[in-house]
């Protein structure tokens, strides 16, 4: 599909992939209601506000459409300033249609055509009537809410061969002028929809393309949509990508990965992304987590909330009616995930007693009480360990191997543990309860006189 045409909602949740609220957000609670979908933030910690700039439904000079949305938040009070819309289709043939997925980044820019300085660029997706052959253009503010515009698309596609096109920037501004590089999806070039990166001195005349490195420790295909920000102590950039495949008859994806990798191996389109935790229905509940943006400073920076990252997303399900922007924040501290056994005792199939296990969300309209502690599952793959995913079949929620969950609703990764004994762990057992057909784990071997299945890996007893 055309993915600068998505449609988003207002069904969201707040959690750290640590498993506690962000912002102490009750599960299930949104960031804010707004009608319609909402979706690819761009989001700047500016003093003791955070200032959020998205895709948003909204009208537009031919009607409803994609817009560009703008409201803050004062991060001690956690208090919402009202929803402005700050940008529309235009004129030019090449953004009658939509404009969306912003990415805003601060500087010394000047614009051209009128000579005028700003403090505010804003790079954003945008396309015509025929939907298709999107490109990149550019505006300026000194403000964040008053936008002008630079008449023409200042990235196009390497092809105008009737795809998706290029959008979806993220930029990082190198020397605090107008020094950029801009990572940005281009559907045209033969390889795929692939991020590519280029370089800017001047915000508006951008290098060759250089094509990004989707190598990653966790051996998964990644997709082109993602967001970038650079630590300048590590000289790492971190990302959140989204990663593949979807769901049959999905129209998003349900999973993202957090990664980093050294600048240098990332601007060559080199290296290896180092995966550090994911975003996905067992952690959020949503069925679907998507066009993701990281919380970072206004040059592009994620200093401002290392050593923790904060990843803000559309949460929702299949439905465009139900996005809106949700947020989960990575905590490298421990490196683990708490693994967890709840009962409920009329959730399942037919009302019957059902058994969840899970790092992070639990359904609560089932009335879970947590039963036990399993053990503790690593964020990111170690040598010697194996994946170990959330599924769901229909009402029986399980814990397996296969990535694709044995032919049931993929959830995506729990986790990772050992395949074989090490130090520290204990067999982790998939079991199942004949009578219900309800799946649970368990650390006896005779699964708490139920049947064993089989022994899904070695979990760790301690963080």
């Amino acid at each position: 599909m055309n993915r600068i045409h998505k449609a988003a909602a207002l069904f969201i949740l707040g959690l750290a992939l640590t498993a506690r609220a962000d912002y102490q957000l009750p599960a299930g609670q949104p960031l804010f209601t707004r009608l319609g979908y909402n979706y690819g933030p761009s989001v700047i910690a500016d003093g003791k506000t955070e200032k959020f700039w998205w895709c948003g439904f909204g009208l537009g000079p031919s009607g409803l459409t994609d817009t560009i949305q703008y409201r803050y938040r004062d991060r001690s009070t956690g208090q919402w300033s009202s929803t402005v819309q700050v940008m529309v289709p235009g004129t030019a043939s090449w953004d009658s249609a939509f404009v969306c997925d912003p990415s805003v980044v601060t500087g010394n820019f000047i614009n051209p055509e009128d000579g005028t300085a700003y403090v505010y660029a804003m790079y954003y997706t945008a396309t015509d009537a025929s939907q298709v052959n999107n490109r990149i253009g550019v505006a300026f503010s000194n403000d964040g809410i008053t936008w002008v515009k630079y008449s023409q698309p200042v990235i196009s596609p390497q092809q105008m061969n009737g795809s998706y096109g290029a959008g979806q920037a993220s930029t990082y501004n190198f020397n605090g002028r107008s020094g950029l590089y801009i990572f940005y999806t281009d559907t045209t070039t033969g390889f795929g929809n692939r991020v590519f990166v280029r370089k800017t001195t001047d915000g508006v005349n951008f290098s060759a393309p250089v094509l990004i490195s989707d190598e990653n420790s966790a051996g998964l295909s990644l997709m082109s949509n993602a967001d970038f920000a650079y630590d300048m102590v590590s000289r790492n950039f971190y990302a959140v990508r989204e990663t593949i495949p979807s769901r049959l008859g999905d129209r998003e994806v349900f999973q993202l990965m957090l990664a980093r990798m050294p600048a240098a191996d990332l601007l060559a389109g080199s290296g290896q992304w180092e995966t550090l935790g994911f975003v996905n229905p067992a952690l959020t509940g949503f069925y679907m987590n998507h066009n993701p943006g990281l919380l970072r400073n206004g040059f592009g920076q994620i200093n401002i909330s290392l050593p923790n990252v904060v990843v803000y997303f559309a949460g929702g399900t299949n439905d465009p009616a139900t996005w809106n922007l949700a947020s989960a924040t990575w905590r490298p501290v421990p490196a683990t995930l708490v693994l967890t056994r709840y009962y409920s005792a009329a959730c399942g199939n037919g009302g019957m007693p059902e058994r969840t296990v899970t790092v992070g969300y639990v359904a609560p309209w089932c009335s879970y009480r947590a039963e036990k502690v399993l053990g503790y599952l690593d964020m990111a793959p170690a040598a010697g360990e194996v994946a170990l995913y959330g599924c769901m079949a229909s009402q029986d929620q399980f814990l397996s191997r296969d990535s694709q969950c044995e032919g049931q609703l993929a959830s995506g990764v729990m986790g990772y543990l050992p395949a074989t004994a090490t130090a520290g762990t204990t067999p982790l057992y998939r079991c199942i309860n004949s009578a219900s057909g309800d799946h649970f784990a368990s650390l006896d071997a005779a699964c708490e006189g139920q049947t064993t299945e089989s022994v899904l890996g070695y979990i760790k007893l301690g963080p």
